[in-house]
C-alpha cells in the first residue's frame, strides 16, 4: 500500500514542481539553488532522482534481483516455488503501481486544467454556463440558465482520455488555426490557448459536446499522418460538432 500511496503523492509533486519551474517562483529559485550546492554535487542526489526515480527504481529492478538468484536456485529446492511467487507479486505490485501513477497524473491534469479553464460567465469551476445576462426577457432569462453543463472536472471518478493542440479548419479561411482539445468520458472540450504572459489560460471556443454524440473510430498512425504537411494538417483537424471525431 505504501508504493501505491507513494505514486499519488509523487504525481501531485512532480505537478507542483513543474509549475513552479515554469513560472520561476522563489521555490524554484531555491531548489535550483540546493541542487546546485557541492553536497548534492558530490552525491548525484538532485530533487528528481529523490522524488520521481529512486523510490520505484528498487521496485522496478527487484524482479531481476529476484530472478538472477532464481536461475541460481535447484528447481527441487524448497526456495524455489517461493521465489517464483514474489516474482509475481513484485511484478503484480509494479503493474498496479504504473496505473496508480497513471490515473493521479490524469487527475492532475484535470485539477490544473479545471484551474486554466475560462468560461464565458462567471460561475463554479465544474460548471458551465451560457447565460445571455443581456437578455432582458426574464423568462428567457431562467431558461437559459437551466442550461447549464455540469463537466465534473474534480470529480474522482473523472476520466481525462485524450488532450493536446491540434489544428482545426476555419470555414472561409485558407489556414488552420490551433485549438487545444480534451476528450474527457463525459465531454470533449474545444478551447483556444489564450497566453498571458505566464499564464496559460483555456478559453471554452464552442459549447462541450456531450460524448454520447460522437462518433469514435481508431487509426492506425501511418493513416492519419499522411506523408505530405498539407494532408497531415488536414486528417489533424477533421472534426466538429456535427461531424465525427476522429482522434
Amino acid at each position: 500500500q505504501i508504493y501505491l500511496n507513494y505514486a499519488v503523492a509523487m504525481a501531485k509533486v512532480h505537478d507542483s514542481i513543474t509549475w513552479e519551474k515554469q513560472h520561476h517562483t522563489k521555490f524554484a529559485e531555491w531548489l535550483r539553488s540546493i541542487d546546485d550546492s557541492p553536497e548534492i554535487s558530490r552525491s548525484k542526489m538532485y530533487h528528481d532522482v529523490i522524488f520521481f526515480g529512486g523510490f520505484f527504481k528498487s521496485l522496478q529492478n527487484l524482479p531481476i534481483t529476484l530472478n538472477s538468484i532464481l536461475k541460481n536456485t535447484e528447481p527441487s529446492a524448497e526456495d524455489y516455488a517461493y521465489l517464483q511467487l514474489l516474482i509475481e507479486q513484485v511484478e503484480n505490485l509494479s503493474a498496479d503501481v504504473d496505473r496508480v501513477h497513471g490515473d493521479a497524473i490524469d487527475r492532475q491534469k484535470l485539477s490544473r486544467f479545471s484551474e486554466q479553464l475560462v468560461f464565458r460567465n462567471s460561475g463554479g469551476s465544474n460548471t458551465v454556463g451560457y447565460v445571455n445576462l443581456a437578455t432582458k426577457d426574464h423568462e428567457e432569462a431562467e431558461r437559459l440558465k437551466q442550461d447549464r453543463l455540469d463537466l465534473g472536472l474534480l470529480d474522482p471518478q473523472r476520466r481525462l482520455i485524450f488532450s493536446g493542440t491540434v489544428l482545426k479548419k476555419r470555414e472561409l479561411w485558407l489556414d488552420s488555426s490551433p485549438v487545444y482539445i480534451v476528450l474527457l468520458d463525459n465531454y470533449f472540450l474545444i478551447t483556444e490557448i489564450v497566453n498571458k504572459g505566464l499564464q496559460k489560460r483555456y478559453k471554452l471556443a464552442e459549447r462541450p459536446i456531450p460524448i454520447e454524440y460522437l462518433s469514435l473510430e481508431q487509426k492506425k498512425l501511418n493513416d492519419i499522418l499522411p506523408n505530405t504537411a498539407g494532408g497531415k494538417r488536414d486528417s489533424l483537424s477533421r472534426f466538429s460538432k456535427s461531424s465525427s471525431v476522429r482522434p
